[in-house]
């Protein structure tokens, strides 16, 4: 691995176009990314895969050991490690409905 290389977090997981990575040669710091599309390409994908992510980050051992409690929290959900599929899709209505539409300041 050179020094500028993405490390893939085991244990993390959010669909085959969202990913966490460490980057060792920043320390503590860590990046979404597009496993099917490459570490140069930004993360994306349905909600579903988001909220995956999120709950295995949340369920991670390295969360123990700044949000112990958050953790504990969250230890009985189940992470589904969606690869394209979803439990459920968001509507635009849904959506809009929380972010507002384009456009929309």
């Amino acid at each position: 691995m050179s020094d500028y290389e993405h490390k893939g977090v085991r244990g993390t997981t959010g669909g085959k176009r969202v990913a966490l990575a460490w980057t060792p040669w920043m320390d503590d710091w860590f990046v979404a990314y597009s496993p099917r599309n490459g570490h140069d390409v930004p993360a994306e994908g349905p909600w579903a895969h988001w909220v995956d992510l999120a709950l295995s980050i949340l369920q991670h051992p390295l969360t123990g050991h700044v949000r112990p409690e958050v953790r504990a929290a969250v230890a009985d959900f189940e992470v589904f490690n969606f690869y394209d599929e979803t439990n459920a899709d968001l509507t635009t209505k849904q959506i809009e409905q929380e972010i507002g539409s384009p456009g929309d300041e």
